[in-house]
């Protein structure tokens, strides 16, 4: 016949068990509560946070976007003109420099016009003078006509007298002409600005 014995736990080895158990606990909840403290090894910060300043704008509403865009490119003039006289001369008197802005019809160059006011006052007295023949030419076939109807009077003195008063007035005509073509020339003197612009180069001086 068998017989089987227990032995019974100690009491001293549970309590020891228990009393490594406490420790331990009381061991985690001290180092927790030195953590937490106002003299903690971690470096937790205390005071209040500072405010960060920045830059602050005004905004307002509006239902239209602006954008400046910029390019690189080369400005030329939409027209351009190189004013020149027609005839020599000497110049009198220069009115615009590089760089002035002038509109259309404005003086620039002036050309001295002494000679060409004289011929023009010659001209004149000549257109006189033809009007003065053609006058008397006038008259001259006038009374050729009043003998010739009458009689007195030769058909080829007649013919001479209208060819006389043809010629007065060729003559009237010619300095007339002579007249208009000194007051185009008297004009063409004058240099004027064809249309708004600058002045960008200048390629004579007075004299």
């Amino acid at each position: 016949m068998a017989i089987e014995t227990r032995s019974a736990p100690r009491l001293s080895k549970g309590l020891i068990f228990l009393v490594v158990v406490a420790l331990a606990i009381a061991a985690i909840a001290l180092f927790i509560f030195s953590q937490r403290g106002d003299k903690s090894a971690v470096n937790i910060a205390s005071e209040a946070p500072r405010p960060i300043p920045v830059n602050a704008q005004a905004v307002e509403f509006s239902d239209r976007l602006m954008i400046r865009e910029q390019y690189t490119g080369l400005i030329s003039a939409r027209r351009s003109s190189a004013l020149g006289f027609e005839t020599g001369g000497r110049i009198t008197s220069v009115s615009a420099d590089v760089g002035d802005r002038v509109v259309a019809g404005q003086k620039l160059v002036q050309l001295d016009v002494r000679s060409l006011n004289a011929r023009l006052s010659a001209s004149k007295a000549q257109i006189e003078e033809a009007e003065a023949s053609l006058r008397l030419a006038k008259s001259t076939v006038d009374r050729q006509a009043t003998l010739e109807a009458k009689g007195l009077l030769s058909a080829q003195r007649y013919d001479e007298a209208e060819a006389q008063s043809d010629a007065a007035l060729a003559r009237l005509g010619a300095a007339e002409a002579q007249a208009d073509s000194l007051k185009v020339q008297i004009a063409l003197s004058t240099l004027t600005a064809p249309f708004d612009g600058v002045i960008t180069h200048r390629f004579m001086d007075e004299g």
